[in-house]
């Protein structure tokens, strides 16, 4: 038995069933959907408008352009570059400035020193004068190690440095310790020029004191 063509068939005059194809869409059909693109894209363009708006500001009651935005940002990155580099550049001046001060003051220290004759430890651990302000060096001569420090008052600072500490235990060994002060007095520019703090931690690295020494520090800065 023969099947029963689909309604929307049509049969020709020799009986042949012809699919019918299908129509195209209106017209009607073909304006609707071009409208729906074009308010799709219109929703985009408002949207975006309004995201750049809310980013970049008003100037003036009219929208800064990208552009303008992108040139404000280069020389800005460009001013905090320059800072970056007049920021280096000082602190690399201060370095160089410091380390000739250093070596400067490294000299003047050495010599200043070399000025000052060393003295017997006992004529210093009897002593009770007070206001004797300066940078005083303590020297192990039987194990070459040195001391350095400042104090308002030295000879008080210097005796007490042997009642507990490890030189007070070389001196009680036999050890034979000796001093040098160098205070305002031998060398007044120096102390007019430099922070005590400054002459203190120069010469411990005159005498590496930190290194070979009785110290344990650098100094106070």
């Amino acid at each position: 038995m023969a099947e029963l063509a689909d309604a929307r068939d049509l049969k020709s005059r020799d009986g042949n069933i012809v699919p019918v194809r299908p129509r195209p869409l209106a017209p009607v059909m073909d304006t609707t959907i071009l409208l729906i693109i074009i308010g799709a894209l219109v929703a985009l363009f408002v949207a975006y408008y309004t995201w750049v708006n809310n980013k970049y500001g008003m100037r003036d009651g009219k929208l800064d352009t990208l552009l303008e935005y992108v040139e404000a940002d280069k020389k800005e990155k460009e001013a905090e570059q320059e800072l970056k580099d007049a920021v280096r550049e000082q602190k690399r001046e201060k370095l160089e400035t410091f380390k000739r001060t250093k070596d400067e003051l490294r000299e003047r220290l050495r010599a200043k020193f070399d000025a000052v004759e060393w003295q017997p430890l006992h004529g210093f651990l009897d002593r009770v004068d007070k206001g004797h302000i300066g940078t005083y060096v303590l020297y192990n001569k039987s194990k070459n190690k040195y001391y350095v420090g400042q104090a308002k008052e030295t000879y008080k600072r210097i005796r007490d440095h042997f009642k507990v500490e490890q030189i007070a235990l070389d001196k009680m060994a036999g050890d034979e310790i000796v001093v040098k002060i160098l205070s305002p007095t031998h060398a007044a520019e120096l102390y007019n020029d430099y922070r005590i703090d400054h002459i203190e931690k120069s010469a411990i690295e005159v005498f590496d004191g930190n290194t070979t020494g009785y110290n344990r520090t650098t100094g106070n800065l």
